[in-house]
């Protein structure tokens, strides 16, 4: 039921800052539009519930086991939890066009940064996004920044401190384990067989 809670709240807020649902009275004189003008009504709540979505996510939600007791334990199961509901209210907010293709990259950069020492948690973000937003991400003018995405993620599977079903999930996410993507001189000879042909 949970896993329903970011799609249904992502499409209330989009309804909210569309349907002028907040009246035009409610503004904030400290916030702005590019124009210089306060932002008031829909405007102003999608402006601050962008603003929390991006607090959220650059503070990050890992809670290190550092002892094995109970209290612990939940609460690094909570912050798990919210962190992947953050993550998924994220990409519903960009399915429903309320967040820009380049919010997404630099969330995606943001969760592959850190491939040394890589969290689980950053991990599994990754592939939550890469799944279901990647193929509205892989345009002819993001090629190159999938790309390198998909070689970063190739990269830690090959990283000693990332467990078994990190890898597993990685290798899953990256089509290219399955499917290798087709270069243009398979394109042109006809060599090159879709999955499921």
């Amino acid at each position: 039921m949970k896993q329903y809670l970011p799609i249904s709240y992502a499409r209330r807020c989009r309804k909210m800052t569309r349907m002028e649902q907040i009246s035009p009275k409610v503004q904030d004189d400290n916030v702005k539009n590019a124009e210089g003008q306060s932002l008031a009504g829909g405007q102003l709540f999608r402006k601050y519930l962008l603003n929390r979505c991006q607090e959220d996510f650059e503070r990050g939600w890992p809670a290190k086991k550092t002892t094995a007791s109970s209290a612990v334990t939940k609460a690094a199961a909570k912050a798990r939890r919210r962190g992947l509901g953050l993550i998924r209210f994220i990409r519903e907010l960009f399915m429903l066009q309320m967040l820009k293709e380049r919010v997404m990259h630099e969330c995606i950069e943001k969760l592959i940064t850190n491939a040394e020492n890589p969290e689980e948690e950053d991990i599994e973000s990754l592939c939550k996004l890469s799944t279901t937003v990647g193929s509205l991400l892989d345009t002819q003018r993001a090629r190159a920044h999938l790309d390198l995405y998909f070689s970063r993620m190739r990269e830690l599977t090959r990283n000693k401190n990332v467990n078994v079903r990190m890898v597993l999930m990685l290798q899953v996410c990256d089509p290219s384990f399955l499917y290798p993507r087709p270069t243009q001189t398979d394109a042109i000879s006809g060599c090159y067989r879709a999955p499921g042909t």
